[in-house]
């Protein structure tokens, strides 16, 4: 899938002071130009001890030939003042999910701006024009370039490091877009657990009570050494069980399949812990280690020394990420989700982990968050998806 026409796309804008001359470059989808776009973060970043810098070869793959090219249309954009760059952004919109949801959303991602207004307006209104260009009525965004990427703004707690797919942004992105006229659509909240607290006396009654049930459901670790086909019963259960959940895309087998590969490195048999009907998944969680404080030693590379440096970082992590949780519809109300978190916690605890995170969780989503609550953790951090009518 190629990216769309450029053609007529460059343009320049005067700021608003009329002194510097702000000029807008649409870049070609190729590796060069893409490399541009993903180190201008270290730019936005250099004094920011919490933010976890990309690998740079697996960013600008995904950005030049990942699988949302697969349905996804993208345009890429950089503002330059004078020949110093201040900021990008992609606009892109979703073939498959326009169909499936019958509307015509536009998105933005991979935002990162200066704290000028001038330049975040000179992005935000090339994303809305190119948009419009191609027929879209809304944009939203922040989305990189799924609901399932790294997606939505950082809102709350910002001296706070991100676990893994978690964003990371600076306090002032979100007066530049509501300044915009963006507002906000649904926010989503990262909840953790801390080692040293205990888990209520009731999360471990209900698990007790779910693995004496009458119902024939039985628990399980993942079995590794079947790992892909694993992973294709795993998704299964990942498409049913979020089918009501806001903004669901299903995951193609391509899709699910590329976070499976970027997982399999890390992925523990002991943090992925399945429930069974008759020999059928029926629900599961999968946690995996927070690899962040690997890769921020990285420092977006693996040559020369990055990749010993990120080796060495993964033998030291403390934390996990519960990445996906689900129960299919006809088995839930069964606390088998207490199950699940209460047998993670336990496994993590043995695996000498100290904390662990669970995000995201859509606001809506009032029986876990119910669950959360009751279970003790804490909600640390908020992150906010944003809409405009361009029309």
């Amino acid at each position: 899938m190629k990216a769309a026409d450029n053609s007529g796309c460059s343009h320049i804008i005067i700021s608003r002071t009329g002194v510097n001359r702000i000029k807008i470059v649409p870049l070609p989808n190729n590796k060069r130009d893409i490399k541009k776009f993903v180190k201008f973060s270290w730019k936005i970043y250099e004094r920011d001890p919490y933010w976890v810098p990309p690998l740079i070869i697996d960013q600008i793959n995904f950005i030049h030939k990942g699988v949302y090219h697969d349905t996804g249309i993208i345009q890429t954009f950089m503002v330059y003042r004078g020949n110093e760059p201040v900021g990008r952004i992609i606009a892109h919109y979703d073939r498959g999910y326009n169909e499936r949801f019958n509307c015509r959303r536009g998105c933005f991602g991979f935002f990162e701006c200066i704290d000028d207004p001038d330049v975040s307006n000179a992005l935000l209104d090339a994303c809305r024009d190119w948009l419009i260009s191609q027929g879209m009525d809304e944009i939203h965004g922040p989305l990189n370039f799924t609901l399932y990427d790294s997606s939505g703004l950082l809102i709350e707690n910002f001296q706070c490091d991100p676990v893994v797919e978690l964003p990371h942004n600076p306090p002032y992105y979100q007066r530049l877009l509501e300044d915009y006229g963006f507002e906000k659509d649904i926010d989503w909240y990262a909840y953790r657990f801390k080692g040293e607290q205990d888990l209520p006396e009731i999360m471990y009654r209900a698990r007790e009570k779910v693995r004496n049930n009458k119902m024939g459901i039985s628990f399980r670790f993942a079995n590794l050494k079947e790992y892909w086909e694993e992973v294709g019963r795993l998704r299964e259960v990942f498409n049913r069980a979020w089918e009501d959940n806001w903004g669901h895309m299903p995951l193609s087998r391509k899709h699910f399949d590329h976070f499976a590969k970027e997982l399999k490195p890390i992925i523990k048999s002991e943090l992925v812990v399945i429930a069974e009907k008759d020999g059928e998944l029926v629900g599961y969680i999968l946690s995996v280690p927070d690899a962040n404080p690997a890769l921020k030693r990285a420092n977006g590379r693996l040559l020369p020394f990055g990749l010993i440096r990120m080796l060495w970082g993964l033998r030291r992590l403390r934390k996990i990420k519960i990445y996906m949780m689900g129960v299919v519809p006809e088995f839930r109300g069964y606390m088998i989700e207490h199950y699940l978190i209460a047998e993670t916690y336990e496994q993590a605890r043995k695996l000498g982990y100290e904390e662990a995170d669970i995000s995201l969780i859509v606001e809506n989503n009032k029986n876990l968050i119910g669950l959360l609550d009751k279970a003790g953790a804490e909600k640390y951090k908020t992150i906010r998806h944003y809409r405009k009518s361009i029309r």
